[in-house]
């Protein structure tokens, strides 16, 4: 079949605009030429099947088992859906014994695999971020199905039923923005544990940082960095004559390459205090973020994991929340912290806060000790169990209804 070789249009998601009509008329190219499954109800002991597919289960770990490891056993059984190769990986990063089951590579046999496992409830990790778990969800395998924050943005297909995200991330308007009826928890759907710190941090002189620089960071994928990025960063360059914009280089260097053109065109007066770090391995990156005296979160599309990196060190990241779900994670964090200092309503106060935290250390020392403090809040999170368990339950009782 030719159409699984087309890959899905991924990128929609960096636009600063409402994607859906854009999401749900692609989805539509799709929508009447693939069949739909007969599903049966279910009966028996209830089942949530989670679809996570090749090379996104490191990020799904991080996020979600926590939350599996401690579901009420009594309230239905869960099954992992994954490659093969993966089954060893995920069965052992989980302290508690949850169903594996992995399929292969071929489309037709994911599906089949998925039949079998005979789920009420099938809930993708990711929808759009490959060809796999792109195409599954227009078949219809479960009587309901869902999916959440692993893509911060609509699945655009009408087959998926339910979009679960978080009252502290979405704006009043949000289901206007989600072709999935929207069903939201009261706090963060993620248990996070502390990430761990290296134990011999390298140093900011290990970096190439200087003594008297002001070293703001943005660790985040390159992908992410909109042009209405660029203003922001000139400014900041421009009001703190010590400060230096530190970003890393994806691992290809594409994005790097033409990241550095447009920066060549956007704000040439201080493009030499724009330094590109080579791509950092996982201490490396978490050195470096203690490195920094100001994290910046970028507009429009910010930081999810990395925002978790870097409260739980107390580093400051300012953030200025978008009017969508994917500029606003970092500001859910803040709400949740109930700390509010780094947050942003403008690109001019963006930049009036950073340079603040930059040049003042006092400030910056103070507002750290309380981010570090409120970050508590973030981290071993069982508010986060329990909403599940009642979302979980909700999809239950409408795949048996």
């Amino acid at each position: 079949m030719t159409w699984l070789t087309i890959e899905p249009g991924f990128n929609f998601q960096f636009m600063e605009a409402n994607v859906r009509e854009l999401k749900e008329t692609y989805a539509s190219i799709f929508q009447k030429r693939l069949p739909k499954f007969s599903v049966q109800r279910r009966t028996g002991r209830p089942r949530v099947g989670i679809v996570v597919t090749r090379s996104h289960e490191g990020i799904f770990l991080r996020s979600l088992s926590g939350v599996l490891e401690r579901l009420d056993p009594e309230l239905c059984d869960v099954v992992i859906l994954c490659s093969h190769g993966a089954t060893g990986m995920i069965r052992d990063r989980l302290r508690r014994e949850i169903e594996i089951v992995g399929f292969p590579e071929r489309f037709d046999h994911v599906v089949s695999v998925i039949q079998r496992a005979a789920v009420d409830v099938l809930y993708y990790w990711e929808i759009g971020t490959d060809t796999t778990n792109y195409f599954l969800p227009f078949l219809r395998l479960a009587p309901v199905q869902c999916t959440s924050w692993g893509i911060q943005v609509t699945s655009g297909i009408s087959e998926v039923d339910y979009y679960l995200s978080s009252e502290l991330v979405e704006p009043d308007n949000a289901q206007e923005h989600y072709t999935e009826t929207l069903r939201l928890a009261r706090t963060l759907l993620t248990y996070q544990t502390h990430p761990v710190v290296p134990a011999d941090p390298k140093s900011r002189e290990a970096f190439g940082f200087m003594p008297r620089d002001h070293v703001y960071v943005c660790a985040q994928q390159l992908g992410k960095f909109h042009p209405d990025f660029d203003p922001i960063i000139g400014d900041i360059l421009r009001r703190d004559a010590q400060g230096i914009f530190v970003l890393t280089e994806d691992s290809f260097g594409a994005y790097s390459d033409s990241l550095r053109a447009r920066f060549a065109k956007t704000i040439p007066d201080v493009i030499s205090r724009v330094i590109f770090l080579d791509y950092q391995p996982q201490d490396d990156y978490r050195s470096l973020l203690m490195a920094a005296d100001v994290l910046l979160d970028p507009p429009h599309f910010g930081g999810v994991n990395s925002t978790y990196d870097a409260l739980s060190l107390g580093q400051p990241m300012v953030t200025q929340p978008s009017k969508f779900h994917r500029g606003r994670y970092t500001f859910g964090c803040y709400r949740k912290m109930e700390v509010l200092d780094c947050v942003a309503s403008t690109a001019d106060e963006y930049v009036d806060v950073a340079v603040k935290l930059g040049t003042d250390r006092d400030l910056r020392e103070e507002v750290g000790a309380r981010l570090k403090e409120a970050s508590q809040t973030l981290f071993h999170d069982d508010q986060s169990v329990t909403e599940h368990e009642r979302l979980f339950g909700e999809l239950i009782a409408e795949a048996r209804a």
